[in-house]
C-alpha cells in the first residue's frame, strides 16, 4: 500500500514542500494514517447510507424482475419507452416499489391487465353527431 503525501498532509494540516507516493512502511505516522483510513472509510460507509435512504421507488430494470420471481400483479401505473421499447410501470402486490417491465415480457401473463390498463386512458369519440 501506498499513502499519497498531500491527502495526510491536507487530512491532518501537516504542511510540507514534497508530496510523494511513499510506501507505508516509510513512514513514521502509522496511527495517522490508520485514523485517515478509519475515517475514509467511515465517511464511505455514511455515503452508502445516505444513498439507500434516498432510493427512489421505482426499480429500473433489474436482472431479475417481479414476474420471474413469481410475484402478483396489482396495477399498471403508466407507460413509457425506453431506446424504443414499450415499458410498464408495476405495481406488485405487498411491495412498496414501482417496477419497470418491458410490455412484451409483461403481455406473456398479463395480456388482460395490460389491455384494461391502455382502454381505461383512451378517450373515445363518438363518430355520431349530437342533434340539437
Amino acid at each position: 500500500m501506498h499513502v499519497v503525501g498531500d491527502m495526510i498532509n491536507e487530512k491532518f494540516n501537516i504542511f510540507s514542500e514534497e508530496n510523494s507516493w511513499e510506501p507505508v512502511e516509510n513512514l513514521l505516522c502509522h496511527g495517522l494514517i490508520a485514523e485517515f483510513e478509519k475515517k475514509r472509510a467511515e465517511a464511505e460507509q455514511d455515503e452508502k447510507t445516505k444513498k439507500k435512504k434516498n432510493v427512489d421507488p421505482v426499480v429500473a430494470l433489474p436482472s431479475c424482475n417481479g414476474l420471474e420471481r413469481g410475484w402478483k400483479l396489482e396495477k399498471i401505473i403508466g407507460a413509457t419507452e425506453v431506446n424504443a421499447e414499450k415499458m410498464l410501470f408495476v405495481k406488485w402486490k405487498e411491495r412498496d416499489e414501482i417496477e419497470v417491465v418491458p410490455s412484451k415480457e409483461l403481455r406473456k401473463q398479463h395480456a388482460d391487465s395490460i389491455i384494461n390498463f391502455y382502454e381505461s386512458r383512451i378517450m373515445w369519440v363518438s363518430g355520431e353527431k349530437k342533434e340539437k
